[in-house]
């Protein structure tokens, strides 16, 4: 019954052996049938090997909500993408009640062996600062103040750069020929029977000087022809098969969870009444049980391609959801350099100065994909706490946030998030002891998301 239903597909999904019907047509010529039944079927593999396996990997990757958020975006932890050479997205969020971002992310051209690169670029919405906003007490001085705040009044640039090769990142070009060798199995999978079976047949035509033989021989012949171009289209259809129940998609979601580590340069520019200008470097590194090393491991006794398809295919049915979903850590610490800072206001007697600072960040995030039934993504959890230490500004507290944000995938090219955070006290002195906030917002690829 399962050859039948393979043969079936196949065969619906063949042009040329639908048209063909794997049978000779009454008023055909032997010669004649069998020489069309053979070019269709060699048609349909042939066209079968052409198919680019690879890309359809790539773009499958491409797909998934890889790498560490960065610098100067809080929705979430594990959305960025540095997987296509040339791609940009544009974020829109919204951190609280008061304050969005707007990011413009754009993937640059490597220009270092080994290495991505991406470039962005955060415009902040403005807003008065804290300190100075409570130095201000003269009537309608802050709206005054808060009217000088324009749209590049608070803006980032950042710099992040991640390494690729075959054990860390998420860049399928690096494993396409681990993928090539495995696929290439597949496409080796033939049965020499059905060989000997067609040259069985060339030998009688051939014998018959490729003219029909006896009419005494053509029943058997006629019947040979067939039974060979139907089994030879079930073990084609079986080999088209073979790609789903070796689980070679997977392959895709391996790479996804390869480990990825990125390390990013910014400087946030501010205007006088917006605050001081900061610079920053950050770290982060994101791990996944579930990854290609972990196949990998698991492959060092074998001595051929099929023993590694074999292991392939044992690994990713025993752990297909778990593959699937994802699960990861990732870990970040920053450093943030904050510029003095001074401003002046005689008319209502604020003059406000102070020295420069410094402010440690470390944060630890837990992130898994969510799919539906079929194994298709949806969206993804992330859960993130993060502590921040201000080790020589006396106007900020030292505090912790915990951000739990859902991301929903509305298509390959637009995404939903939605968050929510708890801080266990305001930012600057004087602000209130708990907080929560709500998180919401959009993310949109521009261009790119079919990258390599």
């Amino acid at each position: 019954m399962r050859n039948m239903t393979i043969l079936l597909a196949v065969t619906l999904s063949v042009p040329q052996l639908a048209s063909a019907q794997l049978r000779c047509n009454d008023d055909e010529k032997i010669t004649a049938c069998f020489s069309r039944l053979d070019k269709a079927a060699h048609q349909a593999e042939d066209d079968e090997d052409k198919k680019d396996r690879p890309n359809e990997i790539t773009k499958s990757v491409q797909a998934k909500p890889t790498g560490v958020d960065i610098f100067g975006d809080n929705a979430s932890s594990s959305t960025k993408d540095l997987l296509s050479l040339l791609s940009a997205a544009a974020k829109s969020v919204a951190q609280d009640d008061k304050q969005q971002e707007l990011t413009i992310t754009s993937n640059l051209p490597p220009f270092l062996p080994g290495m991505l690169v991406q470039l962005q670029g955060v415009a902040h919405q403005p807003q008065l600062y804290s300190p100075l906003k409570n130095a201000l007490t003269g009537a309608g001085e802050v709206t005054r103040q808060e009217s000088r705040l324009n749209d590049f009044s608070d803006v980032s640039a950042v710099l992040s750069l991640s390494p690729v090769n075959a054990a860390i990142g998420r860049y399928f070009s690096q494993n396409a020929d681990e993928f090539a060798a495995l696929h290439q199995v597949i496409l080796d999978a033939t049965d020499p029977a059905l060989d000997k079976r067609r040259f069985a047949i060339l030998q009688k035509i051939q014998f018959a000087g490729f003219l029909d033989p006896p009419a005494r021989e053509q029943p058997e012949l006629r019947a040979m022809i067939e039974s060979y171009q139907q089994d030879h289209a079930a073990a084609l259809a079986q080999r088209v098969d073979r790609f789903q129940t070796d689980k070679l998609a997977l392959f895709a979601d391996m790479v996804a969870n390869q480990p990825q580590l990125i390390v990013t340069g910014a400087y946030r520019f501010k205007s006088a009444v917006a605050g001081p200008n900061e610079t920053s470097a950050q770290a982060a590194y994101e791990y996944s049980y579930y990854s290609l090393n972990r196949y990998r491991s698991r492959i060092r006794k074998c001595l051929d391609n099929a023993c590694r398809l074999q292991e392939f295919k044992r690994y990713a049915s025993d752990s297909e959801s778990a593959i699937r979903a994802g699960d990861r850590l990732a870990a970040s610490v920053q450093e943030t350099w904050i510029s003095a800072y001074s401003f002046a206001l005689p008319s209502d007697s604020v003059s406000l100065r102070q020295a420069r600072a410094r402010r440690l960040t470390a944060s630890l995030t837990y992130g898994r994909s969510l799919g539906n039934k079929d194994g298709q993504q949806t969206g993804k959890l992330d859960l993130k706490a993060q502590y921040d230490n201000y080790t020589d500004d006396p106007l900020q507290k030292d505090r912790g946030t915990i951000t739990l944000t859902y991301t929903r995938k509305i298509t390959d090219a637009f995404s939903l998030p939605l968050g929510l955070v708890y801080a266990n006290h305001g930012e600057f002195i004087g602000d209130v002891q708990h907080r929560f906030g709500v998180h919401f917002g959009l993310t949109y690829k521009l261009f790119g998301q079919n990258g390599s």
